[in-house]
């Protein structure tokens, strides 16, 4: 259920108090105007929500557009995460949440277009848990924006911001389309089993028209960042066509096997909603074959291909990660700090694959989060190291166009890298 926020109607005082009313109304309004902030979303650095031990409020959020002129924010909140505290003895713990929204033209204006805002107050051990909200603000048909939203834990006094993009360029894309129980959200990557039924609603134009194309693509990991092999863009041919159905509260088709199954009612192709049908437990690293792709950043190609292909695959990957610790405990210290970034990489970096096989997956996992990050329209920043430092390294990745996804980021290579990168990987290995 969608929670809408609400106006509440206060009550007017008494005669003797209006004058003084409306006096500090006047002063609230106009110490308001003259406090509004002006916030430049290119100039925000999310470094924060990249680190390995962020703890963030937000747990799983989505944008959707419901008409030419209005689309809806809608979020729930990781509530384990805000401080409960109480002002009596008698009365229930609680936090006290405030999230707002903010919609901007574009990622390098400084002044916002609309915005909105939601105050929470629930109860411990958080009853609100998996409740959905949402915030309404207003986007024409035709454009991109930039979204920030901030959320804040009163009791703790902390603030966290988190940027996104909203695409409205057309009406076929992602975004105006309400995915089922059966997909799973990580970021803007949805996922399911193969054999699992996907049901959906679309809102966006000719839905008569909506066909399901299915990609058995396997993808290779990224060169690394001095190396320009394999650094074409993604071109792809579908292998099939799969029938989607009409049902009752809208449409459905099944994903019989793993891939890519990208519905569409665009006629070019170049726009629609994709759905990875993968088995495990993404995100997250839950057996040795997960473990075994994300480790060839730190292998030599005869290296990874002896691990690959020996008869106990699993003995193998332990051997090696015992052989990089040189005793049990650093090893199961270094598995745990690789395989979280791992598993961060995926939850952030997926687009029409996982995480970990991203151009800032790779970067993330073998040299860590970075110190600063800015995001704008058509790139992103990394820095590791103080900014307009000489000794510090800066990582440019370029937005990509792609149909599957609004989260691909093609990492401009050069060889000034290649020490960087060879020195970065010999600390894994030593």
């Amino acid at each position: 259920m969608i929670y809408f926020y609400k106006i509440i109607a206060i009550k007017m005082p008494t005669k003797i108090h209006r004058n003084r009313l409306f006096f500090w109304l006047a002063i609230s309004i106009i110490s308001g105007v003259a406090c509004k902030p002006y916030i430049q979303v290119s100039s925000e650095n999310i470094a924060s929500t990249y680190s390995d031990d962020f703890v963030s409020f937000l747990q799983v959020s989505d944008i959707t557009h419901l008409n030419d002129s209005q689309s809806i924010f809608t979020f729930n909140l990781a509530t384990e995460n805000f401080l409960y505290q109480r002002e009596k003895q008698n009365e229930p713990f609680v936090a006290s949440v405030t999230v707002r929204l903010l919609i901007f033209d574009s990622f390098n204006t400084d002044k916002w277009s609309d915005s909105s805002s939601l105050h929470l107050i629930f109860e411990k051990p958080g009853n609100e848990l998996n409740k959905d909200y949402s915030l309404l603000f207003k986007a024409k048909t035709g454009n991109e924006y930039a979204l920030l939203i901030s959320v804040t834990d009163n009791h703790k006094n902390i603030k966290q911001n988190f940027i996104f993009n909203v695409d409205k360029s057309n009406n076929t894309n992602a975004e105006w389309f309400i995915g089922s129980a059966s997909v799973k959200k990580t970021g803007t990557f949805r996922s399911c089993h193969p054999g699992d039924t996907i049901d959906f609603r679309y809102l966006g134009m000719r839905p008569d028209f909506l066909k399901c194309y299915y990609y058995n693509d396997s993808f290779s990991i990224p060169s690394p960042p001095f190396s320009y092999e394999n650094s074409t863009s993604l071109k792809l041919k579908e292998d099939s066509v799969i029938t989607v159905s009409k049902s009752d509260t809208g449409f459905w088709f099944i994903t019989d096997k793993e891939g890519i199954y990208f519905v569409s009612s665009d006629e070019n192709m170049q726009s629609g909603y994709t759905i990875i049908a993968i088995d495990g437990g993404f995100p997250e690293i839950e057996s040795h074959r997960d473990m075994l792709g994300p480790i060839r950043y730190i292998t030599s190609q005869k290296e990874y291909l002896r691990i690959a292909q020996s008869e106990n695959m699993a003995a193998a990957i332990e051997d090696f990660w015992l052989k990089l610790g040189s005793h049990e405990e650093l090893a199961r210290n270094l598995i745990k700090k690789y395989y979280t970034r791992v598993v961060i990489a995926n939850k952030l970096f997926s687009s029409y694959t996982e995480g970990w096989k991203s151009d800032r997956g790779m970067i993330y996992i073998v040299f860590g989060p970075p110190n600063i990050v800015y995001r704008g329209s058509e790139q992103e920043s990394w820095i590791y190291g103080e900014e307009n430092n000489f000794f510090s390294i800066t990582f440019t990745f370029e937005k990509l166009k792609n149909k599957f996804s609004n989260n691909d980021y093609f990492l401009q290579r050069t060889p000034v890298y290649k020490d960087n990168w060879y020195r970065a990987v010999d600390i894994w290995r030593q």
